[in-house]
């Protein structure tokens, strides 16, 4: 039952420049129509029943989508009135050798707009430092304060703040932003 209700509510989106391969659609998906232009991740977002968002998804897939860098994503779709519900990414970002993860929910608005509030966080391992990731890769972000003990949190806005964890000789950073 558990196997039945995760293939359900997951697709399986591999994205190799502009090709794409979806897997276990949710059941009672409207088909979308595929505009020429728009990203291999929001088409799928539309042919899973997902369009209230799919403005957003779009803007995060530009964002995040660098051309000829391969990309995988896993999509999490409500079974029953995906359109009407929280949607998830996960994605596999890759640069040269490097990969980064980002996890990205999708709220549609309940005003009956084609809107949605989004949040996501991007995480990538740095074989430095998180003084040095915070001083060279975030230093627009401000002096970091401590979260509890472990994490440090950098940003001056309230809506997007960068958390910064040691990992062994290095440090994770994760980079999170919600957008309304």
């Amino acid at each position: 039952m558990k196997k039945f209700l995760v293939a359900t509510a997951c697709a399986l989106v591999q994205i190799a420049s502009v090709s794409a391969q979806t897997t276990a659609p949710p059941a009672k998906a409207k088909p979308a129509e595929i505009v020429i232009g728009s990203g291999v991740i929001v088409q799928a977002a539309k042919k899973a029943g997902v369009a209230k968002c799919a403005a957003r998804i779009d803007q995060h897939e530009k964002f995040f989508v660098q051309k000829n860098n391969p990309v995988s994503a896993l999509m999490f779709v409500a079974p029953k009135e995906p359109n009407n519900r929280l949607f998830s990414l996960s994605l596999e970002l890759l640069e040269q050798n490097e990969s980064a993860y980002v996890s990205a929910t999708y709220a549609p608005a309940t005003t009956g707009k084609d809107d949605c509030s989004a949040s996501y966080d991007l995480v990538k391992y740095w074989p430095d430092s998180c003084q040095e990731v915070a001083t060279k890769v975030y230093p627009q972000f401000g002096e970091a304060s401590v979260l509890n003990r472990q994490v440090s949190v950098l940003g001056k806005e309230p809506n997007v703040k960068i958390f910064l964890m040691v990992a062994g000789e290095g440090c994770v950073s994760i980079k999170k932003e919600i957008v309304f």
